[in-house]
Order: C-alpha cells, then sequence, then structure tokens
C-alpha cells in the first residue's frame, strides 16, 4: 500500500512561461478545468499575445491583494503556485482588451521571475501528480462524493429561492463526480465547484500532495455542511416567528372588526391608554400590573361595574409622578441640627431617627423597617415627620387617616372586595 502521507509528486525540468495575473476575488482556474479570462492591463494583454506566439502556454497566478488602478504589478504581489493553461480560443472585441478561453493543465511552483518586453516571464517547475493512488485513497475518494452529493442538495435548495446560479444536480456535474477515482483530480473538481473564499482556494492550488488536497476538500465541505445546517436553523426560526407575528396581527385585526361590530369604540381609548403607559416611565412591576389591567379592560363590556373600577385603577396608576424624584441630600450634622432646632427634648425619638439615617446612608437602599411614630394628637408626631423631610432635603406628603381600621378604606373598597 502506498504511504498516504508521500508527497505523491514528480517533478522535471523548469520551462518558461509568460504570466497572467488574476485578481485576489477571481475564481480560481485547478488543472483540468475551463474557464474565461478578460485581459484589460497592457501587461495581461502583452503576456496573451506573447504566449500565442509561441506554444499557447501561460502560467495562471492570483494577486495575493487587490491594486489600484495606477499601482505597479511586482513578483511580490503574486502567489508562487499557479496553473499551467493552454489558450484554445482568444477573440479581441477592438476596444483594447483581449479575452480568451483556457483550459488548466497542472500546477507549476515559481522558481524565478523575469520582467520581458513589458510583461513577466516565470521559470516554473511543472508538477506531476502520481496516478493510481485510488485503492490508497477508497475511503477518502467515497466519503468526498458522499459529502459534495449533500452539498449539491443543499445548493440546489438555495438556488430555488435565487440565490446559485449554478446547478450542482446536474447530471453533467453527477457525471464529472462519479467518473473521477483519482484523490488529486476529484479534488480539483470538487474544489471548481465549492464557493470557497480565496484564500481556501489559494490554499487548496498549493496543496501538492493529491491525498491531503483531498482530505482538505473534505474539511471545507464539512464545514459547510455545518454552516448550512445553522443557516437551516436560523431560517426556520426567522421563518415560525413570522408566521406567529403575521397570525398575531391577522387574529387582532379580526377582532378589532368584531368589536366594532358589537359597538365597542371603546378599544382605540384602551389601545391609546395602553401606549400612556408604556411611556409613563413606571417600574417593570407596575406596567406588568397595568398592562394586564388594560387587557381585562379589552375583554369586559364598557357597560358593566368592574369597567369604570379598571379604568378609574388605571387613570389614578397615570397620574402618579413615576419620572420624578427628589434628589437624595442626607448630612446626619445637619439632619441633627433640623431636629434640634425643630423639637425640644423629645431625645429618644430623635435619636432613632438619626440612627436610622445613618444606616440609610451607608446601605444608600435601605429595605429594613419604616419609622412608624405612635403617640395621641398634638406630640409632634407630624412635625417631626416633617424635619425628617426637611433634613433628607424631600418633600412632605400628609395623608390624613385618622379612624381608619380597615384597611380596605385605603386600598378602596372596591379593589379589595368586588
Amino acid at each position: 500500500m502506498k504511504n498516504m502521507n508521500s508527497t505523491a509528486t514528480k517533478e522535471y525540468e523548469p520551462v518558461s512561461l509568460p504570466i497572467i495575473y488574476l485578481p485576489p476575488d477571481f475564481n480560481t482556474v485547478f488543472p483540468r478545468t475551463k474557464s474565461l479570462l478578460n485581459a484589460t492591463r497592457k501587461m495581461g494583454i502583452q503576456a496573451v499575445h506573447a504566449a500565442l506566439r509561441s506554444d499557447g502556454r501561460v502560467l495562471l497566478l492570483h494577486q495575493k491583494v487587490e491594486l489600484e488602478e495606477t499601482e505597479e504589478l511586482t513578483p511580490e504581489h503574486l502567489h508562487s503556485i499557479g496553473a499551467v493553461a493552454n489558450i484554445i480560443e482568444s477573440y479581441e472585441p477592438g476596444d483594447g482588451t483581449i479575452r480568451i478561453a483556457v483550459a488548466a493543465e497542472q500546477r507549476a511552483i515559481v522558481l524565478r521571475y523575469t520582467k520581458t518586453s513589458g510583461f513577466f516571464n516565470a521559470d516554473v517547475k511543472l508538477v506531476h501528480e502520481e496516478i493510481g493512488l485510488a485503492n490508497a485513497a477508497t475511503a477518502l475518494v467515497k466519503k468526498a462524493k458522499q459529502l459534495f452529493g449533500e452539498y449539491a442538495k443543499t445548493r440546489q435548495k438555495e438556488q430555488r429561492r435565487g440565490s446559485q446560479s449554478y446547478n450542482l444536480t446536474s447530471e453533467e456535474v453527477k457525471r464529472s463526480i462519479k467518473d473521477q477515482e483519482e484523490p488529486g483530480h476529484l479534488a480539483d473538481t470538487i474544489a471548481g465547484l465549492l464557493g470557497l473564499t480565496a484564500s481556501e482556494r489559494q490554499e487548496t492550488l498549493e496543496e501538492l500532495n493529491p491525498i491531503k488536497r483531498l482530505q482538505l476538500i473534505i474539511r471545507f465541505l464539512e464545514e459547510a455542511s455545518e454552516r448550512n445546517e445553522l443557516w437551516d436553523d436560523i431560517h426556520n426560526q426567522v421563518r415560525e416567528s413570522v408566521q406567529k407575528t403575521h397570525r398575531e396581527f391577522y387574529l387582532q385585526e379580526q377582532m378589532k372588526v368584531i368589536q366594532k361590530e358589537l359597538g365597542r369604540d371603546d378599544i382605540a381609548e384602551v389601545d391609546e391608554l395602553r401606549e400612556q403607559v408604556k411611556n409613563a416611565g413606571m417600574s417593570e412591576e407596575a406596567e406588568e400590573k397595568a398592562l394586564k389591567e388594560l387587557d381585562r379592560l379589552a375583554q369586559i363590556p364598557p357597560q358593566s361595574a368592574e369597567s369604570g373600577v379598571i379604568r378609574t385603577y388605571v387613570d389614578w396608576i397615570l397620574t402618579l409622578p413615576w419620572k420624578e424624584s427628589t434628589e437624595h441630600q442626607l448630612q446626619l450634622p445637619e439632619a441633627q441640627r433640623i431636629l434640634d432646632e425643630d423639637h425640644y427634648g423629645l431625645e429618644k425619638p430623635k435619636e432613632n431617627v438619626l440612627e436610622y439615617l445613618a444606616v440609610l446612608q451607608l446601605v444608600k437602599h435601605l429595605k429594613g423597617p419604616i419609622i412608624c411614630l405612635v403617640g395621641p394628637p398634638g406630640v409632634g408626631k407630624t412635625s417631626l415627620g416633617k424635619s425628617i423631610a426637611r433634613a433628607t432635603g424631600r418633600k412632605f406628603v400628609r395623608m390624613s387617616l385618622g379612624g381608619v381600621r380597615d384597611e380596605a378604606e385605603i386600598r378602596g373598597h372596591r379593589r379589595t372586595y368586588i
């Protein structure tokens, strides 16, 4: 059995060939494939003419980077491994360019560059691949054909969506893949059909070992399969999301029409309230509660008693100053001065208040107990509250709840019992 890691190539005497250089993004012309080229620059046109005056052979090399229109090409701009090709047809349309059809034959390694009569020549070492490696790479050949078949089916789906112009499932393509048994030939054939990047194409062209080249193509096919699976998942998720959105929109429009037929003109008012709730700057919990109440309001008849209760509740929530807040100003010495200035005595209550404020100053957001002042009328509960508000730089709001024993009277009877 042959060593699968051997170079599997034969090297011959170098030959000199005119260079036709290709842009980095131009499809690589692999051995045993054909391509149409259009020479537009003076250097490329002269190289074609020189080849036609000789045996018609040229060296196709890719540029490493794209050149500006005025930038001069140098050997440093070109890759050192390319394809030797025969010019099988040429045509000059009269606009100063020349169009040629080429058939690539084999790989070549550049040994030396020379510039002659305005174009580059290259002394190259031709690489003749050893054939008869099919038995040593049977499993690889089978796997590559299987992966390409799966890849072609995926690309056929994309062709139906208009994103693929070349039919990889045509009988011609199937036959060209099926008839290839040599690993190197199969790798080049598949490489010319895959949507590889410029760097991947050049990497394939520069791999001289046929078996390693086929392994490289298998890796590219597996990566393409993973990408296709990912894109299929994304496409399915997007399609399901769009279908769900369309379904919800359709049902909502149906509901609006039905409610309009039933005389439910208040739906527009509910939608307006919903927008006000979303723009009120409420906390997440308050907004969720308000929207939930509006959903209930949209489902019940406007004549019901519950409709008025919900509307009043939502209106009350919207009147709260959600976006307004008092700047927190807390200085313990100043707070003690204000408490002493406003109240004589009351040492224990003032001490408790200062302890509370000290903890609040340290932890910033105190979730502990709320200050509760208990005592008969006239002992200073309200005035002490005003002093605390003044000491912390906050507004003082007084709510008279005298005589209230049932919490329902604070929350509202209708919100509690109905």
